[in-house]
């Protein structure tokens, strides 16, 4: 497969990835707000953010797409650009609000798990 990065960074694969970038949040970040009684908003948003990230089911979809002509390769790039971007940005931003835990603490003596 191959990514062409032209269509990504025209005007409007930009615009596209941008959007793509903002559903996955909201799609596949959304089941953590299962967990909003339990953990803080913090830790929350946190879980969705690493929730949110994905990129091999993405460019799975979107070969199977652009093998059947579904998928335009200006979509195509939109939609593996914004998974690149998950897979990069998400986890950092997620670290940066919840911040790191160190590997010998351990969770309050009430939290059960």
């Amino acid at each position: 497969m191959t990514f062409d990065i032209d269509s990504l960074l025209s005007r409007d694969g930009l615009g596209l990835a941008a959007l793509f970038l903002c559903l996955l949040v909201v799609v596949r970040g959304a089941s953590a707000l299962l967990w909003l009684r339990r953990l803080s908003r913090r830790e929350t948003v946190g879980l969705a953010l690493f929730g949110a990230t994905g990129l091999p089911l993405i460019v799975a979809i979107v070969g199977v797409g652009a093998d059947r002509g579904a998928i335009t390769t200006q979509v195509g790039a939109s939609l593996i650009g914004a998974g690149m971007l998950s897979v990069l940005l998400f986890p950092l931003v997620a670290i940066g609000i919840v911040g790191r835990r160190s590997a010998t603490s351990q969770p309050a003596p009430d939290q059960e798990y």
